[in-house]
């Protein structure tokens, strides 16, 4: 088994054949948003929700929800959820865990593309 190197001890994550520790790669992507100087709000809840990573910047609220390779599972429940988000104000963006540990950099560009209102404002 291989192992991502650069994460503290207790992140460390086996890397190749079955489900992504999805909860693994949520402080990933936050350390690196915040290293762009996005506040982040990890498990953020909004009625009776959590949302895996919030952004509220101005008038700006964006849902980020970090899904693993089993993630559809549940896609109707899913559906409902981010539906209902949507229609509290929230922006939704779902980011599979194999997204952030191929490509970081191109989730992060992604993650301030959907913030770029509120980032200029």
């Amino acid at each position: 088994m291989r192992y991502v190197e650069a994460m503290p001890r207790n992140d460390v994550v086996p890397l190749g054949g079955g489900d992504i520790a999805v909860g693994h790669y949520e402080p990933v992507l936050r350390r690196a948003l915040e290293a762009q100087g996005v506040k982040v709000l990890a498990q953020y809840p909004v009625g009776p929700y959590r949302i895996d990573l919030g952004v509220i910047q101005n008038a700006t609220r964006l849902a980020i929800e970090v899904d693993g390779e089993a993630f559809h599972d549940n896609s109707a429940t899913d559906r409902l959820r981010d539906l209902r988000l949507r229609s509290a104000g929230w922006i939704v963006l779902r980011i599979p865990a194999a997204d952030i540990r191929a490509n970081l950099p191109q989730v992060v560009k992604r993650v301030r593309q959907a913030l770029t209102p509120a980032l200029s404002a």
